[in-house]
């Protein structure tokens, strides 16, 4: 019976133990469908940004991004590619997407990004991090044109609010003047 005892608040211990290396760093992707991004042909991404968050943890962390697989046609436009995220913060990391020039139809590249916590220790110290992959395909697709003759949804949307702007202020000048 007291052995049991002993065996349970071990447990206990060792639980509330590993509970002190939990962290609350997390990594938000850009939306893409069925994790892959279709680039048209000939055509580059200037800016794809994931954003590094720090929920809960009471200190700042640092989060070293890198590149796991793609290095051929993605990079990272950051000055550095360490970030401080300070408890409740949001930092952007900017990567760029080149694609070859020899790329056709169809082609394929496997992205494999990681971003893992960085943590000081004092020389000698051992220290536990955490590392978060983001995948995704690239697949290089075709152009798509819109129909000729179709006006897009912004464009409609835009004179539809330049026509009720125009009667609102007709309304209201004829206010005015019958005053």
């Amino acid at each position: 019976m007291e052995k049991n005892k002993i065996i349970k608040m071990g447990m206990i211990m060792t639980l509330i133990f590993f509970i002190s290396f939990t962290s609350a760093f997390s990594v938000s992707a850009p939306y893409m469908e069925n994790k892959e991004l279709v680039l048209p042909l000939g055509e580059n991404i200037k800016s794809l940004e994931f954003v590094l968050q720090n929920s809960g943890a009471p200190e700042n962390i640092n989060v070293r991004a890198r590149i796991l697989e793609g290095s051929e046609i993605i990079n990272i436009t950051d000055a550095s590619n360490i970030y401080t995220v300070i408890p409740g913060d949001k930092v952007p990391v900017h990567f760029e997407i080149n694609v070859p020039e020899e790329s056709q139809i169809g082609d394929a590249y496997l992205i494999r990004l990681g971003f893992s916590t960085e943590k000081e220790s004092q020389s000698g110290a051992f220290g536990f991090g955490t590392e978060i992959e983001q995948k995704f395909n690239v697949t290089i697709g075709e152009k798509i044109q819109p129909p000729a003759g179709e006006t897009s949804n912004n464009s409609l949307y835009i004179i539809l609010g330049l026509v009720l702007a125009i009667i609102l202020i007709i309304f209201f000048i004829k206010k005015k003047i019958k005053k």
